[in-house]
């Protein structure tokens, strides 16, 4: 009976210094979680701080594409034409990337709400505060407005490059007159380093192409209108000449001097 009851208080004594070391060093943990949460995120607080001091920049607020679907993917590719064509910068701001209550100190600082936002999100900041934000900037569009609106690009400076819808195309396809039209989509990072050589040599050489995002439900009707006559076939991303209900010819090679002698041969470029 004694030797029951010694055992016991031994497996007692046991058991009290083992939580004693788990609470110390449960405690230590969670001191060091609590110090690591409540830290600054220092990328937020030069952000904040870029607002207080009244500089002029644009954020896009995104997410992770798997909660937003593939709008806060394509705004990578679109983002990253401007800000090669147009000398552009833009901050990206990812939510699922940054702890929530730097990434709610940001939202307070813009007088917005998580309820407000709409992803991708784009806030042009200027003289200390959130001049404009543009919700649900999920077409190019939308995108190149915005800036056109707040004076970071002027309507002048696209005249090159110029969206036509669906309907256009097809007038320019059967019209008699030669059209120089570039396809492109969001799904191909090719296709804006394509268009971005494109609208560069446009720049030097002064002329005008259409630009016609491939994507769209109707879209395959293009495609399958386009593709037999085709040498190798219609591809993305792809510049042509048509008229005719015809293609008179086309290149899709992602390459400058490509390019650039398609268009002489072409006679866009003359000089």
């Amino acid at each position: 009976m004694m030797k029951e009851k010694l055992k016991r208080n031994v497996l007692i004594f046991i058991g009290i210094i083992i939580i004693a070391i788990l609470l110390v060093f449960g405690f230590k943990d969670y001191s060091k979680m609590k110090n690591k949460v409540s830290k600054p995120n220092k990328f937020i607080t030069n952000i904040i701080k870029k607002i207080d001091n009244k500089e002029k920049f644009i954020l896009y607020l995104n997410d992770d594409p798997n909660i937003c679907g593939s709008a806060c993917s394509d705004i990578y590719d679109i983002v990253s034409f401007y800000e090669e064509v147009y000398n552009l910068k833009f901050i990206e701001v990812n939510k699922s990337k940054i702890p929530t209550i730097d990434y709610n100190k940001l939202l307070k600082k813009l007088n917005c709400k998580e309820s407000d936002i709409t992803y991708p999100n784009v806030v042009m900041i200027e003289e200390g505060y959130a001049k404009e934000r543009v919700n649900s900037v999920v077409t190019e569009e939308l995108f190149k407005n915005a800036l056109i609106d707040n004076g970071y690009i002027s309507a002048d400076s696209i005249s090159n490059d110029v969206q036509i819808d669906y309907n256009t195309f097809w007038e320019y396809y059967k019209g008699v007159d030669d059209k120089l039209v570039l396809f492109y989509t969001y799904e191909n990072p090719d296709s804006y380093k394509f268009r971005g050589k494109v609208l560069r040599l446009s720049r030097s050489y002064n002329f005008n192409y259409s630009v016609v995002y491939f994507g769209l439900a109707s879209s395959s009707l293009i495609a399958d209108e386009l593709d037999p006559k085709i040498d190798g076939g219609f591809a993305i991303p792809s510049l042509m000449i048509v008229s005719n209900s015809g293609v008179k010819d086309s290149v899709s090679l992602n390459d400058d001097a490509k390019i650039e002698e398609f268009l002489r041969k072409n006679n866009v470029i003359t000089e």
